[in-house]
């Protein structure tokens, strides 16, 4: 439910602009000929403003590249990882040498908050998916109402 309400909100105030094309880590389902599945798992070091970028670059580029000109955000699910990892060793201000639950070794970056003493740090790796349908002609008058084209100039 947070993620309809950070997604409805971003479309309604529009979308950061965020550099580079969408994240290869995104992936686009079909389900029909005008409705996909489109989601971007939870990832190490993407931080929220990206991730949703690039799902709403990935869903604009796949309703253009399919010949519609808008859709409309369905059913949209948080995929939101949290975790907390043991610091062996920290870089401030957010990167460090973690040791995962299970007892591997892995850099912790992204939406982190490290204690330069070392002790825990809780990361957060945001992730969604999003149905979308996709249309041509008159569009919805709706919040979740999308067009492709205008969302791709705003997240140049």
């Amino acid at each position: 439910m947070r993620t309809v309400a950070l997604v409805v909100s971003a479309l309604i105030l529009g979308a950061v602009a965020t550099p580079s094309l969408a994240a290869s880590y995104v992936k686009v389902e079909v389900i029909d000929a005008s409705t996909l599945r489109v989601s971007a798992p939870p990832k190490a070091g993407v931080k929220f403003d990206k991730m949703r970028a690039n799902l709403l670059r990935a869903a604009s580029e796949e309703t253009l590249r399919r010949g519609y000109a808008w859709f409309d955000l369905g059913e949209v699910a948080d995929l939101t990882r949290e975790r907390d990892v043991t610091i062996m060793k920290a870089s401030f201000p957010a990167s460090a040498n973690a040791l995962s639950p299970d007892g591997k070794v892995m850099l912790a970056t992204g939406n982190t908050v490290v204690d330069e003493n070392g002790g825990s740090v809780h990361l957060i790796e945001p992730g969604a998916a999003a149905t979308i349908h996709m249309g041509n002609g008159l569009r919805p008058d709706s919040a979740t109402t999308v067009d492709a084209q205008q969302m791709l100039q705003s997240l140049r």
